[in-house]
């Protein structure tokens, strides 16, 4: 019976996972999203007709044109939800622009792309730019991803602090046929088990099955978790 418990709670919590990611997400700071942030020193000069400052937690640019990159650091199939910048700005005019990239392996056969762009016509001061209800996979396998600061103001001061890119872990697409034979397309966890294959959690109960219907024992729970979470003795 106990060993029925555990399998009923993993089931449970599995279905609640569920239903959570079908929720809306709610505005900016309401919403549990894991965030990335890309600090202000991480920012380089691409190529650059001006100079650029930093006084240990922003760095700022005086006039002429500047474009600043950084590297972003995703987890490969995070679905990106929202992009951050905290930025200051001398006046409310279209000074500078924050974009980021996603390029093919070989950018110089196939160009790259900006996913998303954010433009400062309304900052003035201190303050920050949101883009929200983005749905941009992160693909790590078939793609890079950088940051792009460009500083547009000829004669004003702009400064960057930081940027933050809140996502989502998902599960990835199963694929066309089924790993295992009591586990169909049309089964209602087809997907995660499917997950958990690709994973290397499980290779199911044997004999080409995943036995989904049977009681879980907390060593089957300890190895699942163990595996999905990394977990492995300090050194």
């Amino acid at each position: 019976m106990r060993a029925r418990g555990v399998a009923l709670l993993f089931v449970g919590l599995l279905v609640a996972t569920v239903a959570v990611a079908q929720e809306a997400l709610p505005e900016w700071g309401t919403d549990p999203l894991t965030v990335y942030t890309v600090h202000a020193f991480e920012f380089v000069p691409i190529k650059s007709n001006t100079t650029y400052d930093f006084d240990s937690w922003m760095k700022w640019v005086t006039g002429g044109y500047l474009s600043l990159a950084a590297g972003v650091h995703v987890p490969s199939g995070a679905i990106v939800k929202q992009f951050h910048v905290a930025a200051c700005d001398e006046d409310a005019g279209t000074d500078f622009q924050v974009r980021l990239w996603q390029c093919p392996s070989n950018p110089f056969t196939d160009p790259c792309v900006a996913a998303v762009v954010i433009t400062s016509t309304v900052l003035s001061g201190c303050n920050y730019l949101s883009s929200t209800g983005l749905n941009l996979t992160v693909q790590n396998g078939q793609f890079t991803y950088f940051v792009e600061f460009n500083n547009y103001e000829l004669t004003g001061q702009q400064r960057i602090d930081h940027v933050e890119i809140a996502y989502r872990l998902q599960v990835s697409e199963p694929p066309p046929t089924p790993t295992f034979n009591d586990v169909p397309t049309d089964h209602m966890f087809y997907p995660y088990i499917e997950a958990l294959v690709a994973s290397g959690i499980t290779a199911g109960c044997g004999s080409g099955n995943y036995c989904p219907d049977s009681p879980l024992t907390r060593g089957q729970m300890a190895v699942f978790l163990s595996k999905a979470l990394g977990l492995h003795w300090a050194p």
